[in-house]
């Protein structure tokens, strides 16, 4: 309903609309057989997208409805899972702690992969949680289904589901015959080779985005990538723990750490994966309150009786209601402030697309940030990023751009730079945001 009332198609960032081009680009493969070209991350997501498209439904709602069901799936196997653990639905806590915190929310209105790859590791974590009380080879076989979907939708999720997968082999394998120790390990290298070969590409991105881990980056907070100085405001060793304590995923976290002798230390596995994961993603050269998602309701698994002493204690003190309240209206304040930002660069990108469709010719158009959106909205004009090395301007063609925002990119400003030295640029559109088209004299 947030959606439609804004019109908002869940397309923000460049990964949204990246994702919206491959699907959109193998549903042309099935109809006419042209090649989709390269993609560089994990293909399930666009692929469903894809499937559902064929229903009539439009391919980006198609994408944006996975999320939403997805992110639903993943607060379901989080319910049963507390009433697996606690015998108690925790319907309280999976709202306050979930259902109504921004970054959670946000994951289910976009056209990204982060809802589908946390339901696909809840998937994990259930039937995980059920292996442990009962060692049943169905439980297993879930578990192994769920991995690899999860690991087809998003790479991140790997070392965060590792160490409850091998867990679970231990628990089921323990009575195995040798032979069949065998056939399963055959049949996890051959599974194992069929992934790689069938995400090369994507193999390769996340090999060297995994190759720049550092430990060290763990007390850093400035980064230099290849164009330009990156700075956050704490460092990679506070960050990971947004999922405990940051407004965007748990607004009352802080509360919790009072009681964290209370926490289920018990799950001594999944404590481990979790750790394993916020680590491996603290030694990266980069954040992204993005690969929290995934991690997010697992962690509210081992921290729930912690919120169970809260609400005693608030309960006992007549202030529970006055808490709901209050966490309520913070997080709704949030949501207007966080969610303004999203739509109005949403808004923003329709408007180019907007302009860009007006213009009277289909000269090449050369832009930055913007450039995915405008394959998006079916822009027809030939698009040149100005990320790009060694550029061939084009005498006539577009150029949409805004140099103070970039000023501090020296890659795309090389390429502003050089085009003004070799031409004439025209305004022939003022767009928000200072941004301009401009035509190549």
């Amino acid at each position: 309903m947030l959606c439609l009332g804004f019109d908002f198609n869940g397309l923000y960032g460049q990964d949204a609309h990246e994702y919206l081009r491959y699907s959109k680009a193998l549903s042309a493969l099935m109809e006419t057989g042209v090649d989709p070209g390269s993609f560089v991350w994990p293909k399930l997501f666009p692929v469903l997208g894809t499937v559902i498209g064929f229903t009539g439904i439009p391919i980006g709602y198609s994408l944006q409805l996975i999320s939403l069901f997805a992110m639903l799936g993943a607060l379901l196997f989080a319910q049963r899972s507390l009433q697996f653990l606690y015998n108690t639905s925790g319907s309280w806590f999976l709202l306050l702690a979930a259902a109504t915190q921004v970054y959670f929310v946000r994951s289910g209105m976009l056209v990204m992969t982060d809802a589908l790859a946390a339901f696909f590791v809840m998937g994990v974590v259930f039937n995980y949680l059920r292996l442990r009380k009962d060692a049943k080879l169905q439980f297993f076989v879930w578990i192994l289904i769920f991995a690899v979907a999860g690991s087809f939708t998003r790479y991140a999720v790997v070392p965060l589901m590792a160490i409850p997968l091998l867990h679970s082999a231990w628990i089921v394998s323990k009575n195995w015959h040798v032979l069949l120790k065998i056939g399963a390990a055959l049949a996890v290298v051959g599974g194992g080779l069929l992934f790689l070969f069938a995400n090369n590409l994507a193999i390769n991105v996340s090999s060297s985005i995994a190759g720049g881990w550092n430990p060290l980056h763990l007390i850093q907070r400035t980064f230099l990538f290849q164009s330009h100085v990156e700075s956050y405001w704490v460092p990679n060793g506070i960050y990971i723990w947004s999922n405990f304590a940051h407004i965007g995923y748990l607004s009352f976290g802080v509360l919790l750490i009072f009681w964290w002798k209370q926490w289920n230390f018990r799950l001594k596995f999944l404590w481990f994966g979790v750790l394993v994961y916020l680590i491996f993603i603290g030694g990266i050269g980069f954040q992204n309150q993005r690969f929290l998602v995934i991690s997010h309701l697992p962690i509210l698994l081992l921290i729930y009786p912690a919120f169970q002493s809260l609400k005693s204690e608030l309960s006992n003190r007549k202030l529970w209601w006055v808490f709901v309240g209050g966490i309520l209206l913070f997080n709704s304040a949030f949501f207007y402030s966080s969610f303004s930002k999203m739509f109005a660069m949403h808004r923003f990108e329709k408007k180019v697309a907007k302009a860009t469709h007006a213009l009277d010719d289909s000269k090449t158009i050369y832009a930055f940030y913007v450039t995915p959106s405008l394959g998006s909205y079916d822009v027809p004009n030939p698009r040149v990023d100005l990320w790009g090395e060694d550029i061939d301007f084009e005498k006539g063609g577009y150029v949409i751009f805004n140099p103070e925002l970039f000023e501090d990119n020296s890659r795309v400003m090389k390429n502003w730079n050089r085009l003004n030295e070799l031409y004439e640029l025209e305004i022939i559109d003022d767009l928000p945001e200072n941004w301009r088209i401009y035509r190549i004299q």
